[in-house]
């Protein structure tokens, strides 16, 4: 067997085996596989590989209060468009968020900033990322389908890609 041959077999018993896969593009699983490497590397690196919720709010408050972000601020912008409606967190936020609330009240604190500072901007970026991860390898975001993530997991990896720039 090929590797092609291994990755067609995957690709298709998932498409046998989970409901929705056959509808996802190509590009929303590379960036799924993308995604996953990324946080996989930057938990590895800055998080002992233990990447769970206290090491990423302890990660968080050493973050240097006086650093550039305006290069995450698209990313902090996209995010914050799709999950606050109105200064309030909406469904998509719930979906993210999922019964970590903790997380959610963290979050939505960072989003509703006007003027976010440093450690804001990264720790919402970083929060979002965490729970995307989450709920990937936990499995809920099957619950809500994978066919539209692929802005979420496009913007969460270039901000890790930047926080691990910034961080060498």
């Amino acid at each position: 067997m090929t590797i092609r041959d291994d990755v067609r077999e995957a690709g298709q018993w998932l498409a046998e085996n989970s409901l929705g896969f056959r509808e996802i593009n190509k590009d929303v699983k590379v960036g799924i596989t993308y995604f996953v490497l990324i946080w996989s590397l930057f938990d590895f690196r800055f998080l002992g590989a233990r990447g769970n919720l206290q090491e990423v709010l302890t990660f968080i408050e050493h973050i240097e209060p006086n650093q550039d972000v305006q290069s995450f601020m698209p990313h902090m912008e996209y995010f914050r468009d799709r999950y606050l409606d109105g200064g309030t967190g909406n469904h998509h936020l719930d979906a993210l968020a999922w019964n970590d609330y903790r997380s959610r009240n963290e979050l939505v604190g960072y989003l509703r900033q006007l003027d976010p500072t440093p450690r804001e901007v990264v720790g919402a970026l970083l929060l979002i990322s965490y729970r995307l991860r989450c709920n990937l390898i936990h499995g809920s975001k099957w619950e809500h389908g994978l066919a539209d993530q692929y802005e979420n997991f496009r913007h969460a990896t270039k901000a890790m890609m930047l926080l691990m720039d910034r961080c060498r």
